[in-house]
């Protein structure tokens, strides 16, 4: 009787582990972006990654910045790239375009190198998973965010709760690890430009970035603007979406002045 029930329990386990399996297997499927040029593909695995499949039509401004911009052999930081819609872009449609993408959420950043590996662009791409701003901290991204939603930064020493990640100057991660210096910037942190950019001004002041495609927060857009005159680039155009809501960011892009 005690070696039946043995027996009777361990198959249990067994179909319970199948089933874990099964609905692990399940739970990735996979859909094509919508950018006619190439074929991209993006694993899904929650309702925010189905919407990165429109990125493309979410944005048409950034694509056409990426394809007129970004030439063969040029290095783009894709600052707040999220699972990686535009980083796979430049680096599918730009023949032998680098792009370093920052990505501080760990499920975002997870679904980032899967879509690089899923891609074939490993050997182009370099995810780096630090947010990005204006002094070398941590703090708090919030902790409900699925796998490609916008999660924001908060103060470690405020925020109730939160997902704990790196704070880091652009200056400095680019010395400390040797990355290649980028051509073009895209730059979308969900309202904490103004940081990101006072940690990289050595950088940006150069004269080595060309162009930057910045979203322009409603609060901040004027305090963006201003400082990005002040490292050296004047704003050459706007755009955002027709339907979008009041408070919406609108899109600036960028260039040496």
């Amino acid at each position: 009787m005690r070696t039946a029930r043995r027996l009777r329990n361990l198959m249990t386990h067994l179909r319970r582990v199948a089933d874990d399996e099964r609905i692990r297997a399940a739970a990735v499927t996979y859909g094509r972006l919508d950018y006619p040029g190439a074929a991209i593909h993006l694993q899904l695995t929650s309702r925010p990654e189905f919407q990165r499949l429109h990125s493309c039509t979410k944005e048409p401004w950034t694509v056409q910045w990426i394809e007129e911009y970004l030439k063969p052999g040029e290095v783009l930081y894709d600052v707040g790239a999220n699972v990686g819609a535009y980083t796979l872009l430049a680096a599918v449609a730009i023949p032998g375009a680098r792009v370093v993408a920052f990505e501080p959420s760990p499920a975002n950043f997870a679904a980032l190198c899967a879509n690089v590996e899923l891609n074939g662009v490993a050997a182009s791409v370099t995810p780096v998973p630090i947010a990005l701003g204006d002094r070398t901290t941590s703090a708090l991204l919030d902790d409900d965010a699925l796998p490609g939603a916008s999660a924001r930064l908060h103060d470690a020493h405020t925020a109730a709760s939160g997902v704990s990640v790196l704070v880091d100057r652009l200056d400095d991660v680019v010395q400390r690890f040797g990355l290649p210096p980028p051509d073009h910037v895209k730059l979308d942190v969900d309202g904490l430009e103004l940081e990101v950019l006072e940690g990289g001004a050595r950088l940006l002041t150069s004269g080595g970035v060309k162009s930057a495609m910045v979203e322009l927060d409603r609060e901040r857009d004027g305090d963006v603007v201003d400082r990005l005159a002040g490292l050296g680039f004047e704003l050459l155009e706007r755009a955002s979406r027709r339907d979008r809501g009041r408070t919406a960011p609108t899109y600036g892009l960028f260039t040496r002045a």
